[in-house]
């Protein structure tokens, strides 16, 4: 209880996290000296404990609360399994900023016991995941999946945020949550979600974390249901190491994807191509790269000719095949070292005629 009350006496609303951060580096320090700390440019906590072995489980938290008033003489009080907190000058609870202390609370235990671990911890999540979204995903490269205990009450816990799923069936199965006491439904903002979108590339669920009423001075915690989450936590840091891997794909992102398949039918890496493209016009070059982006298809040329107009070939497929057969009366650019040309909608490779062809066109300037 005395490592929560600390907690809850530090007032960390988002965008001044700064004493909760220095109070988690200062714990660590003083009990798991073993961790490695790394603080980014967002104020987001990155702590690995151990050695890989395949992988870390991992755990997330937020640093930020909502509540704005914290009286000077604030203090905890605990009523049997329930805790508030209390200004006797105001007369009045005032909030715990359980939402998200209590889930510090379970990620600095497991580090406590936990001999191969992961946490992160995020700044400004009230406020739009601030520090989620811009997370270093790095960090996650070796993560076999995110627990989050940051959900209200102690039953639902949540796959599911925004109709947008953050987790593989096969981790659903593997959590064994109704054997816990816990159910799924949907939830809404959080730190998981951010990541998933963020393509962390593995399976994340939110948990309930034992607050009640949060973002309001009326907050307390059921003490039974915040050590329950733990017990869950720790149960499944040591029953689960192997990754189970998931991604969420936007409609957007899967026409990306099928572009990036469609394009590897064909592979025209280092050959002399005429290229097309929707807006910026056709190119004759080497193609040295090519990929898919949220723009589209984007290639690089090397040794690249913008073609501005031509005669002697009906089409850019003739072109590619046969040539031109009145190179005097077509304009084409000078050559450009490289150029990296966007929005490919056509790639032809030249055949050797073609090419000799094409290069015999003389450089259309001023």
């Amino acid at each position: 209880m005395n490592l929560l009350s600390q907690l809850y006496g530090i007032h960390s609303p988002t965008g001044n996290e700064w004493d909760m951060i220095c109070f988690v580096k200062e714990y660590l320090k003083e009990h798991v000296p073993e961790a490695e700390v790394k603080l980014d440019g967002q104020g987001n906590l990155y702590i690995t404990k151990g050695t890989p072995e395949g992988g870390y489980p991992t755990l997330a938290c937020h640093l930020d609360q909502v509540q704005v008033q914290h009286s000077k003489d604030f203090e905890v009080v605990q009523e049997g399994d329930t805790v508030y907190g209390w200004s006797a000058f105001r007369q009045s609870r005032e909030g715990l900023g359980a939402d998200d202390k209590n889930g510090i609370w379970i990620c600095l235990q497991c580090l406590d016991h936990c001999p191969r671990l992961k946490v992160f911890m995020a700044v400004g999540e009230e406020k739009g995941c601030i520090g989620s979204n811009r997370a270093e995903m790095g960090f996650f490269s070796d993560s076999l999946y995110v627990l989050e205990p940051d959900c209200k009450g102690g039953e639902e816990a949540h796959t599911m945020l925004r109709g947008i799923p953050c987790a593989s069936e096969e981790f659903v199965e593997a959590l064994a949550l109704p054997e816990h006491g816990y159910s799924l439904t949907e939830g809404k903002t959080s730190d998981i979600l951010a990541l998933t979108l963020n393509d962390i590339g593995v399976s994340c669920i939110n948990l309930p974390a034992g607050y009640h009423k949060p973002h309001t001075d009326d907050e307390y915690t059921v003490i039974g249901e915040m050590e329950h989450c733990l017990d869950f936590v720790r149960d499944t840091l040591h029953r689960l190491n192997r990754r189970f891997p998931h991604r969420y794909l936007s409609e957007t992102q899967k026409r990306i994807q099928l572009t990036s398949k469609q394009c590897r039918i064909m592979d025209v890496t280092n050959k002399k191509c005429v290229i097309r493209c929707a807006r910026a016009g056709v190119f004759f070059g080497i193609v040295t790269h090519k990929e898919s982006t949220v723009a589209g298809v984007e290639c690089t040329i090397k040794d690249c000719r913008r073609i501005w107009s031509w005669d002697g070939a009906a089409t850019l497929s003739q072109m590619a095949v046969d040539g031109v057969s009145k190179p005097e009366e077509c304009k084409f650019t000078v050559v450009v070292p490289e150029m990296t040309v966007m929005d490919v909608i056509e790639i032809i490779p030249a055949t050797d005629k073609a090419i000799k062809s094409l290069e015999s066109v003389p450089v259309w300037k001023v």
